[in-house]
């Protein structure tokens, strides 16, 4: 399992958003890219909104291009992953001073 994570408050505030393996693929084809790896990497909230309103878009107008990409164990559906990256861009909105990591291993061994 990997995570994205968003700092913010002068490094104090931190959302940690994981998903699973299964997941990368719904998520690299709503954010539009071939692999996670490389989406973000300390990214700022000027850059990395546009990316997630072109996701979530991606979510409200072509849903049928993401929904084979919906693994059977993906509990969270089609609007749950979405409201998932709702949230991640909300936090971005609220906190100006904030930015979002590429993706991170989990220590967890998970």
């Amino acid at each position: 399992m990997r995570y994205f994570e968003t700092r913010y408050g002068a490094g104090v505030g931190m959302e940690e958003v994981r998903l699973a393996d299964y997941q990368e693929p719904l998520w690299a084809a709503a954010f539009g890219v071939e692999s996670l790896d490389l989406l973000f990497d300390q990214e700022i909230p000027a850059r990395a909104i546009p990316i997630f309103d072109a996701a979530i878009d991606r979510f409200n107008h072509d849903p049928e291009s993401l929904r084979h990409l919906l693994d059977p164990a993906d509990r969270r559906g089609l609007s749950g992953n979405r409201r998932v990256f709702e949230q991640m861009r909300a936090t971005l909105a609220d906190h100006a001073d904030a930015s979002i990591s590429g993706l991170i291993d989990s220590e967890l061994g998970d």
